[in-house]
């Protein structure tokens, strides 16, 4: 009888362990998905914040470049003007004012001219005009 005994005593003993031992294994499992968890979303952010960051970088790139390209159109422009007003120059000794056409010519060109351009680039132009006289 002492034999039965104990044999359920020792049976009870080793269940209560086993289910203590279930308990801490459901434990550490719930641990480690949290972690894993927290891991994969700081993870995400992660990507995110650098995808956010290469984007940025990109449209930098890209205004950057089309900044690049508007003031080659603009040189371009102001270098044709400064060569076909030189030319009118040339053609009528020195003077724009002196035949009306070329004057209204030279004006419509220097108007069209002056809206495309910022404060430095206006500026170019009137310096011009006036050195040329």
């Amino acid at each position: 009888m002492v034999l039965g005994i104990s044999t359920v005593v020792i049976t009870i003993h080793q269940q209560n362990i086993t289910l203590q031992q279930r308990a801490e294994d459901r434990q550490l499992a719930r641990e480690r998905r949290e972690l894993e968890k927290t891991i994969a979303d700081e993870k995400r952010e992660q990507e995110y914040n650098i995808s956010a960051e290469q984007r940025d970088i990109s449209e930098k790139q890209r205004k950057h470049g089309l900044d690049i390209q508007i003031q080659q159109y603009r040189n371009t422009l102001l270098v044709e003007y400064i060569r076909e007003i030189g030319q009118m120059l040339e053609r009528n000794q020195g003077s724009l004012t002196n035949n009306t056409i070329i004057a209204t010519l030279a004006r419509v060109q220097t108007l069209s001219i002056v809206r495309q351009f910022d404060s430095h680039g206006k500026a170019q132009i009137i310096q011009f005009l006036y050195e040329a006289g």
